[in-house]
C-alpha cells in the first residue's frame, strides 16, 4: 500500500477508535487501566478476547497514534472488549461499538492481516466479564420455581418458604453438591436454534430439580424460591458475589452460619437450625472438588465488625481466619469493599450473585436474594446491568492481596 493511502487508512482507523471510546462514556484512561488489569488477572476470555493490561500511556497511544504506525492487534482487541464492558455498566447498547470481526476488517484495511493471533478463545464468548452482554442470549431467565409450578411471576414475587413441613433430624452430610448437568440427568440437550436450545435446557433443569437435585433430602428446609439457585450453583464455572451484610454462604464457617441462620429465623427449633447449617456446609464442597468454579466475592468491610448473633469475638476470629485460608485457594478471590465506598453499592439493597456456566448453551443467571423471596431477572439488559454493577464493585474494592492483608490486620484486633 502506498504511504499516503496507508496514512489515510490509519487516520480513519484511529478516528474510529476515538468514536467508539466516546460512545462508551468516554471512560478515563485510569478506569480502563484498572479494569484491564483485573480482567487480565482473571485469565478468562471477555467477548472472545483475552484482555491484556492497558496502561494509561498505552490507551493514550491508541487514541493519539503519535508514532504513526498501526498498534498491535492484541491491544486493539483488548481495548474493544474493555469499551464493551464499560458501555454495559453505563447502560449503553454495546452493539453500537461494532463486532470484533468488524474491527478486525478495519484493522486489516491499514496494511493487511495482523501478524499475531488475537487473544481469542476459539470464538467462544465466556467469563464473568463478558458473557452477559452477548447478543442473542436468551431474554428469559427463570423466576424462582416459575417453571413447572403453574404460578405467575407476580404470585411468586412475594413467595415465602413452605410451611407445615417438619425438619428431619439425625441426618449426616452426604457428598458435595452435583448439578443436574453434571449428573447427566437431563440427557442430551435440545438441538436446533441456539437460543431456544439454551432456554429449553434451563427450563427442563428447573422442572426436574425437585425430583433429581442434589439437595432433595433437604426439601424440608429449602424454600421454593431457593430451589432454582441450589440446582444451578454446582454447574457454574464462575460465581461472582457481592454481599453487603454477611459473609457469603460459600465462605462461612459452621459457627458463623449457625449464628446467621439463628438470627434470621428466631422461631426455628434446634433441629431445623442444624438442617440449614448442614445444607450450607454441603454447598461449600464445590469449592474444593475437581473442576471447582471460580468464586469472586466482594464483601463490604463493615461485615467484619458486625458479627451476627451471640457468637462474639471468638466466632469472628474463626470466620476471618477461614476467609484468609479460603483466599489461598487458586479458584477463590476475596475483595473487601472499604466502608463508605458508596458508588454502585449504594444502589443495591441486598446480595447479588452472577452465575456464568461453561459452554455456550446455558445463559447467564443473576440471583437477587431478599429475606423471604428471591428474584431471577428475565431480561438480558437487567442481567447485563447487574453484571456491570458487580464489575464496578470489584474495581472499587481493595485488590485481593490488599484485602487479605486487611483481613489479617482485622484478625489481630479481635
Amino acid at each position: 500500500m502506498p504511504d499516503d493511502d496507508r496514512a489515510r487508512a490509519l487516520d480513519a482507523f484511529i478516528a474510529e477508535l476515538n468514536r467508539a471510546w466516546k460512545i462508551a462514556g468516554p471512560p478515563t484512561y485510569a478506569v480502563l487501566e484498572e479494569l484491564s488489569r483485573r480482567l487480565e488477572s482473571d485469565s478468562l476470555p471477555v467477548f472472545g478476547v483475552r484482555v491484556i493490561a492497558l496502561p494509561k500511556s498505552t490507551v493514550n497511544d491508541l487514541l493519539k497514534c503519535r508514532r504513526r504506525r498501526a498498534p498491535r492487534w492484541q491491544l486493539v482487541a483488548s481495548f474493544w472488549a474493555l469499551l464493551r464492558v464499560v458501555a454495559i455498566e453505563g447502560s449503553v447498547n454495546p452493539d453500537r461499538l461494532g463486532t470484533l470481526d468488524e474491527w478486525r476488517r478495519k484493522y486489516e484495511a491499514i496494511d493487511g492481516p495482523p501478524h499475531e493471533a488475537p487473544h481469542q478463545a476459539g470464538g467462544a464468548v465466556a467469563s464473568v466479564a463478558g458473557a452477559a452482554a452477548v447478543a442473542g442470549r436468551p431474554g428469559a431467565v427463570l423466576q424462582a420455581g416459575h417453571a413447572g409450578t403453574g404460578r405467575s411471576r407476580a404470585g411468586r414475587a412475594g413467595a415465602r418458604p413452605s410451611a407445615g413441613v417438619r425438619p428431619r433430624t439425625g441426618s449426616r452430610p452426604g457428598p458435595g453438591p452435583v448439578g443436574l448437568a453434571r449428573s447427566d440427568a437431563l440427557g442430551r440437550r435440545p438441538s436446533g436454534d441456539a437460543e431456544e436450545s439454551r432456554r429449553a435446557w434451563l427450563l427442563a433443569l428447573t422442572r426436574q430439580a425437585a425430583a433429581l437435585a442434589w439437595w432433595a433430602d433437604y426439601r424440608d428446609v429449602v424454600p421454593e424460591w431457593f430451589e432454582t439457585y441450589l440446582s444451578l450453583e454446582p454447574d457454574a464455572a464462575v460465581l461472582q458475589v457481592y454481599e453487603p451484610r454477611f459473609i457469603p454462604g460459600l465462605l462461612q464457617t459452621e459457627g458463623y452460619a449457625r449464628a446467621t441462620i439463628r438470627s434470621g429465623r428466631p422461631g426455628a427449633d434446634a433441629a431445623e437450625i442444624d438442617r440449614r447449617v448442614e445444607l450450607r456446609m454441603r454447598r461449600q464442597g464445590i469449592l474444593r472438588r475437581e473442576g471447582a468454579p471460580q468464586l469472586r466475592a466482594t464483601i463490604d468491610e463493615r461485615v467484619l465488625r458486625a458479627g451476627p448473633g451471640p457468637g462474639g469475638a471468638a466466632m469472628m476470629r474463626d470466620q476471618i481466619g477461614h476467609l484468609i485460608e479460603a483466599s489461598a485457594l487458586p479458584n477463590v478471590r476475596i475483595q473487601l469493599l472499604p466502608a463508605g465506598a458508596g458508588g454502585p453499592a449504594a444502589a443495591l439493597d441486598g446480595p447479588v450473585t452472577h452465575l456464568r456456566f461453561p459452554g455456550r448453551d446455558i445463559p447467564d443467571v443473576v440471583y437477587l436474594e431478599q429475606l423471604t423471596y428471591a428474584l431471577y431477572p428475565e431480561k438480558s439488559k437487567d442481567v447485563r446491568h447487574y453484571w456491570g454493577v458487580l464489575a464496578r464493585l470489584a474495581v472499587a474494592a481493595d485488590r485481593p492481596g490488599a484485602s487479605v492483608a486487611r483481613l489479617a490486620r482485622t484478625l489481630g484486633e479481635f
